[in-house]
């Protein structure tokens, strides 16, 4: 289970909300995602007690030299994805939650600090491991 908005989320409780947006421009769509503002999984639940969501691991997963472990898939609906950051002992470090991009299905790292990931329509964005909210490159050649 993951919290099921569009943002990244702690272990320690404090969460970015991210906000995903559509582009026109002529027949052609862009999309980006970017944070809005900061929370806490308490702040969310101040208000609305249903904020779970259930996931389904895809196969995709990457070690880094760390030890760490990235795992990616989908959520309870078919728009939804995630990808998540695991310590060596599996305990959860971050998760990435989102519902316009559809399930991640792969992994890819592009350097020690960046990791491009893959949706099940060939979406695909790049993403700073270390700081996740840092989305710097989107390809939507799919949406043209």
């Amino acid at each position: 289970m993951l919290l099921g908005y569009d943002c990244i989320a702690y272990a320690d409780g404090t969460v970015i909300i991210m906000s995903p947006i559509t582009v026109l421009h002529g027949e052609s769509k862009k999309a980006y995602i970017s944070p809005t503002c900061d929370t806490t999984v308490q702040g969310i639940l101040k208000y609305n007690d249903d904020i779970w969501t259930p996931i389904d691991f895809l196969n995709s997963h990457l070690i880094l030299p760390n030890g760490d472990c990235l795992k990616c898939g989908e959520g309870a609906m078919g728009n939804e994805g995630f990808v998540s950051c695991e310590d060596a002992s599996g305990k959860l470090k971050w998760s990435f939650f989102c519902t316009a991009f559809n399930p991640f299905k792969k992994l890819d790292l592009l350097t020690p600090d960046t990791i491009q990931l893959s949706s099940t329509n060939e979406y695909t964005m790049v993403m700073d491991i270390n700081q996740p909210w840092k989305i710097t490159s989107i390809n939507n050649s799919w949406w043209k």
